[in-house]
């Protein structure tokens, strides 16, 4: 059996990467975006 707080633990290290990885695309998908509008 998999120890659940291990498991906790893992998925919200794996949350919190996923986040910080979709806020920095999203901030350069913006910026971007915004460039192409711009133009």
């Amino acid at each position: 059996q998999i120890p659940t707080r291990t498991s906790l633990e893992s998925i919200a290290i794996r949350v919190m990467m996923i986040d910080e990885t979709v806020s920095s695309y999203s901030a350069s998908q913006s910026q971007t975006s915004h460039y192409q509008y711009s133009q």
